[in-house]
């Protein structure tokens, strides 16, 4: 498996250095160029009573050769304290015995039964590859995000953090909502996209074993009663296209995505495929932004899937931003479903803070009767963000 994923790069990288013309030994080499970043957010529910937050230190160097190649390296390491019960998105829904007996499902990672504490604070890497960009489009190889999560646009949202179908972190512990195509996490793959052509910019990535534990995705957690599944062999392929109509100062992009990865249990259940798809659409003039995004995983289950649904909307007036969100999810392994609604207004303070001020409700309740009670939480977030 490590060969043919060896093999795979050599493939991906080889136009790239075949493209370029020998190196002239008498020109003063370019020196290298380095960037680095920190920052981070707070998210406070106030009938939660339970802040979370998240900070990142970022870094980045690169070098461009006399024929034009760009090289380089970039890593971005990330703190988070988010809800004890919330584990990356994996983790139980706490509506009593799991629904069927330690099951999650593969891309979601969410099973019903009692909910778990997990750990206080956890630190992550959370990408750490080399890449080579030119002509013919880039390649990376190391712990990245894939194709699926980067090709799929997210809502306009006011938040950084707490977007509906994209939330980084969650207060309450009910933030079930996920429209990001995040299959594999921060786990070690390689992958290529393809220069912007009209607009239209194609990408793959693919990664041998997807057992990365992140801070937004956490394949090794086990559900209740369960054994640790393995994903393996993860496909991705998107297409991504952007298009600025200048004299209506419109910009549009719209993302699709599709995965595939083997799954195993130890025996547990018979291997199988989890196969996802995912799109977004957004819209934004200079005052104006508007978005859909969707996805549905299907992990063969006996045909059990999860799917959800995000839309987002937002406008600036003066200093200000408002944002209206809706989003729905089902999960069909876990046995519930839910949606969520917000609305907020978000300011830039100085150059570097941003706040958010808003409003949301957000329910989950059990498919099955005789189940535990809905649960739901409504009332005041607020959230700040530093980022020099």
């Amino acid at each position: 498996m490590v060969r043919s994923a060896s093999i795979f790069a050599a493939l991906l990288i080889a136009p790239f250095a075949a493209a370029q013309e020998a190196p002239d030994p008498w020109a003063e080499p370019a020196g290298w160029e380095t960037e680095g970043r920190v920052g981070a957010s707070a998210l406070y529910a106030f009938d939660d009573g339970e802040p979370v937050w998240r900070a990142f230190a970022s870094g980045r160097a690169d070098l461009v050769l006399d024929s034009g190649l760009e090289i380089g390296a970039t890593g971005r390491l990330e703190a988070q304290a988010d809800h004890p019960a919330r584990p990356g998105f994996s983790g139980a829904n706490g509506f009593g015995p799991a629904i069927p007996a330690g099951q999650a499902g593969a891309l979601s990672g969410l099973s019903s039964g009692p909910l778990r504490d997990a750990e206080a604070i956890k630190l992550s890497v959370e990408s750490a590859y080399v890449f080579a960009s030119g002509g013919y489009g880039e390649a990376r190889l190391g712990i990245d995000e894939g194709i699926g999560k980067r090709f799929t646009p997210t809502i306009p949202s006011v938040f950084s953090t707490a977007t509906s179908g994209a939330a980084r972190l969650d207060s309450s512990g009910l933030a079930y909502v996920r429209t990001d195509h995040d299959l594999t996490g921060p786990s070690a793959k390689v992958s290529a996209t393809s220069p912007r052509l009209l607009g239209v910019q194609a990408g793959a990535s693919f990664t041998p074993e997807a057992h990365a534990r992140g801070l937004d995705r956490d394949p090794r957690w086990t559900p209740p009663g369960g054994v640790q599944a393995e994903l393996t062999d993860a496909l991705e392929l998107g297409l991504n296209a952007t298009r600025t109509f200048r004299s209506a100062g419109l910009e549009t992009e719209a993302g699709l995505a599709w995965s595939e990865a083997t799954v195993s249990a130890a025996g547990a259940l018979p291997e199988r495929t989890a196969e996802t798809w995912s799109g977004g659409v957004k819209l934004a003039t200079d005052r104006f932004a508007l978005g859909a995004s969707g996805l549905q995983s299907q992990d063969e289950v006996s045909g059990r899937d999860y799917e959800a649904i995000a839309f987002g909307v937002t406008a600036k007036a003066g200093d200000y931003t408002l944002g209206l969100e809706y989003g729905d999810f089902s999960d069909e392994v876990a046995a519930f479903s839910g949606d969520t609604r917000t609305a907020a207004v978000t300011r830039k303070w100085g150059e570097f803070a941003d706040i958010s001020l808003g409003w949301r409700e957000e329910r989950v309740a059990p498919d099955v009767s005789g189940r535990a009670p809905r649960r739901a939480t409504q009332g005041i977030v607020i959230e700040i963000t530093l980022s020099p």
